[in-house]
Order: structure tokens, then C-alpha cells, then sequence
């Protein structure tokens, strides 16, 4: 899996797309951190880092495109069946695939919490901020794993593009609606909506945003175990996809 996975990486480092997409996030963090308090209308945002916040929904927005771009090419170019042909099996594709793709969400993390940091003039406590990053890079490798499920089991490039691109948009309405139907609902029925929230990646990023009402945050242990549960059953699911499905 190794020449496998150093393929992927070779391509990852020289891809103009996620080069750019980088610095891209670099100065949109920076410049939303640093001048974000005075310009976005809301009474609610307490410190600078609450500006990065908002912006830090780039990153799963970049990479419901990315992840779309950099995989579709296994099937429009052949590349899945050459490798199948050389002898690598299907998960080993995958994970080399996933991997790649989750060094790749890591480093623009990175990317997007330097730029926060640099560009605060006022920061919460160095535990909080540490907190949020651990959240964000999380509830981003649990979007990743459903990506690449889709990446790697619809054989249409075009296809792939449409599902994501608008799983990211369906993501984010869903939870801003079941935000607001909290407020009309209570007990269990309640505590099911918070948790179908906290499932969807969007909705951990709502929870740490200055839009989130309280009563939609769960705690950081539940939050990691939730992120962590659906990456291993996305990653699970789509190695069984893609094991059944008919390549040629």
C-alpha cells in the first residue's frame, strides 16, 4: 500500500487546486480573524477567535470540491482498474485514498488555525483555542470519510461533483432547520435532534459558532466520539462498497 500511498501523497503536494486552496484559507482566516469583529453585525461574537470560527466552514466547503476533483480521476483516467490490474487490492486503494485525503484536511487545519491565531488581537485561553482546533480537524476527517465513500463507489465524475457539492449545502440547511425546531420541541425528543446535529459534521461547526443556541452544544468527549464513530463507519461502509462494486 506504501507506493500507493506515496503516489497519492506526490500528487496531493503538486496539485495547483489544494495549493491554492491553502493559501486561500490562509488569508481569508486572516483577514476575517483581524478585521472580522468590526465588520460581521453580530452582538453575540466575544473575541477574534469567534470570527476564525465562522470562517473555518471553508474547509469543509473547499473539500466537498476538492475531494471530488482529486479522486474522480481513479475512474475517468482508469487509474482504479490499473492499479487493481497491478495487484493492489481495493482496500488498500481506499485507504491509501482516505489517508491521503485526511493529511490533506489536516494540513489546511493547520493552515487555518496559524492564520487565526497570527491575525487575534484578542484570543480566549490557549485550552479553549486548543480545544476548538481538536473539534475542527475531527468533525473534518468524519466529512472526509463520507466523501471518499462517494468518490470512490460513483464512477461518475459529475456525478460526484453534484452529490457533494450539495451534500455540503443540504448539511448546513439541515442543521441551521433543526436548530430552530428545537425551539419548538423539548425532553427526548429534544436531546434526539442535538444528537442527529452533533452527527453532521456542519452542526459540530455550528456548535462552536457565536450562531449556535446553547442548547444544540454536547460535550467535547461526546463530540470526538461522534466524529470518530462516523468516520470509522463511513470508512467501514464504503471499503464494503467498493468491495462489491463491479469495476471496468
Amino acid at each position: 500500500m506504501r507506493d500507493v500511498l506515496r503516489a497519492y501523497c506526490a500528487r496531493l503536494f503538486g496539485n495547483v487546486f489544494f495549493i491554492v486552496g491553502n493559501v486561500l484559507a490562509f488569508m481569508i482566516t486572516f483577514f476575517v480573524t483581524l478585521k472580522g469583529r468590526g465588520e460581521i453585525p453580530l452582538h453575540s461574537i466575544n473575541s477574534d477567535f469567534d470570527c476564525a470560527m465562522l470562517a473555518s466552514l471553508g474547509i469543509p466547503a473547499f473539500f466537498s470540491l476538492f475531494t471530488a476533483i482529486f479522486l474522480g480521476s481513479e475512474y475517468s483516467g482508469g487509474a482504479i482498474r490499473n492499479k487493481l490490474i497491478c495487484g493492489r487490492t481495493r482496500k488498500q486503494i481506499y485507504i491509501a485514498s482516505y489517508i491521503t485525503m485526511a493529511m490533506a484536511v489536516t494540513i489546511m487545519t493547520a493552515v487555518w488555525a496559524l492564520a487565526a491565531v497570527i491575525a487575534a488581537k484578542e484570543l480566549p485561553s490557549s485550552g479553549y483555542v486548543m480545544v476548538c482546533i481538536v473539534k475542527v480537524l475531527f468533525y473534518n476527517l468524519a466529512n472526509i470519510a463520507f466523501l471518499v465513500l462517494v468518490s470512490l463507489n460513483v464512477a461518475n465524475g459529475g456525478w460526484v461533483t453534484v452529490i457533494e457539492f450539495m451534500s455540503f449545502q443540504a448539511g448546513t440547511t439541515a442543521v441551521f432547520f433543526m436548530q430552530a425546531l428545537m425551539c419548538y420541541v423539548s425532553g427526548a425528543v429534544c436531546s434526539i435532534i442535538r444528537y442527529c446535529i452533533n452527527m453532521i459534521p456542519y452542526g459540530q461547526w455550528l456548535s462552536l459558532s457565536v450562531l449556535a443556541e446553547e442548547n444544540i452544544m454536547l460535550s467535547t468527549p461526546a463530540q470526538l466520539i461522534i466524529s470518530v464513530t462516523v468516520m470509522a463507519v463511513m470508512s467501514v461502509a464504503g471499503m464494503i462498497m467498493l468491495e462489491k462494486k463491479d469495476i471496468r
